[in-house]
This record gives C-alpha cells, sequence and structure tokens, in this order.
C-alpha cells in the first residue's frame, strides 16, 4: 500500500496546505477537507 500527498499552492507559487492520505482515499474526500478548512478560516476573518 502506499500513500498520496496532495498540495494547494497559491498561483504565487505559495504553499497554503497539503497533506498525505493513504493511496486508497479517493481525492474527493481530501478536498472535502479542504473546503471544511477554508469555510472555518474564512468565518474566522468577519
Amino acid at each position: 500500500m502506499g500513500y498520496k500527498l496532495h498540495v494547494i499552492i497559491f498561483d504565487n507559487g505559495v504553499v497554503q496546505q497539503s497533506g498525505i492520505t493513504k493511496a486508497n482515499v479517493h481525492d474527493i474526500n481530501f478536498l472535502k477537507q479542504v473546503k471544511k478548512f477554508a469555510n472555518r478560516k474564512e468565518d474566522a476573518w468577519r
């Protein structure tokens, strides 16, 4: 069994968020977590 590295990068090349999942975890599951995190972060700035 292997692993996958997921990285979200801004247009200027700065890493915004990253994570590692098992290879058998579908990519959409990581993206759902990122979306939840982004929403919480956005609410904190309001």
